[in-house]
């Protein structure tokens, strides 16, 4: 929370926070409910659910496209944050979507995060970043403007220039074929 001064003598506090969720909620197969904040979670080729306070994707539609839940946060230039209680080979963090076939995403591979850009459907290696992702993964990806910066456990890993889907205000989550990763304290903040 930033403190700022309007006017004279007046003081006004303002929550950066736009999109927070704990997932502290009902176990279910079906739905993750609302964030904490309020936003709906929007589902993209699959169900996503809750199970022991953590987001999953419960059921995965198939075919090329990827699973994302996300929320509209109303905001382009922000900060991403989650964490990845357990992260198996599929985990990902989706952001600047459009709809299924156009995103931004920060896949977990086996030896590295890689960034990944979906336009149409086809996907392109944007930068990566060298180390085995591991249960309990912090990740932030800020975004302003055209520029991504990606922090893994607080290291910076990487920052690129890229202005597709610039102004697009989803983000989230995703996953590939499997319901195994876990997600946790996800949050959107102004920059």
């Amino acid at each position: 929370m930033n403190i700022i001064g309007i006017g004279i003598g007046s003081v006004q506090r303002i929550n950066k926070i736009i999109v927070s969720d704990g997932f502290n909620r009902s176990n279910s197969n079906t739905t993750m409910s609302d964030a904490d904040t309020g936003q709906a979670w929007l589902y993209y080729n699959g169900t996503w659910g809750i199970s022991n306070n953590q987001a999953y994707m419960a059921t995965y539609t198939g075919g090329t496209a990827q699973s994302s839940a996300v929320v509209d946060s109303g905001v382009s230039n922000c900060t991403i944050t989650v964490g990845i209680p357990v992260i198996s080979g599929e985990a990902r963090v989706v952001f600047r979507l459009t709809d299924a076939t156009n995103l931004f995403q920060l896949k977990a591979y086996s030896n590295n995060y890689t960034l990944r850009r979906f336009v149409a459907g086809s996907s392109t290696n944007i930068a990566s970043y060298s180390t085995t992702p591991a249960n309990g993964d912090r990740i932030v990806i800020a975004l302003n403007g055209s520029q991504i910066t990606v922090y893994i456990n607080g290291t910076k890993a990487f920052t690129v220039s890229d202005s597709f889907n610039q102004s697009a205000t989803c983000h989230g989550i995703g996953g590939y074929g499997t319901a195994s990763e876990r997600y946790d304290n996800f949050t959107v903040e102004v920059l």
